[in-house]
């Protein structure tokens, strides 16, 4: 199940989540702003330094990695392995609120 091929697509994935997260958070921004709404702080947040977040899966790729390397348990491996996907499914969750949960009061 643990390999550093799955590990790289899993990798892979968080990157496209964190993506389109951002880009959808620019998209909120921008209809807040054409629409005369002041964007939520978060929002403002993910848009300026969203960029930054790229280095989760960075981190991850080579917590992974090590772990392959090292002499564990399959057990082991595949909790890294496990958390990646949590992590995958977390940033998901993190997204849909961010990016359409926050509604304006009128």
């Amino acid at each position: 199940m643990f390999t550093i091929l799955n590990a790289a697509r899993l990798a892979l994935m968080q990157v496209g989540v964190l993506t389109l997260g951002v880009l959808g958070a620019g998209l909120h921004r921008k209809f807040d702003t054409m629409s005369g709404w002041q964007p939520p702080p978060l929002i403002q947040v993910l848009t300026d330094y969203g960029f930054i977040s790229l280095v989760i899966p960075l981190v991850w790729i080579t917590v992974a990695a090590r772990v392959h390397r090292m002499e564990v348990s399959e057990a082991a491996k595949n909790v890294v392995f496990l958390s990646g996907v949590v992590l995958v499914a977390v940033l998901i969750i993190f997204f849909l609120i961010v990016d359409f949960g926050q509604g304006h009061e009128l």
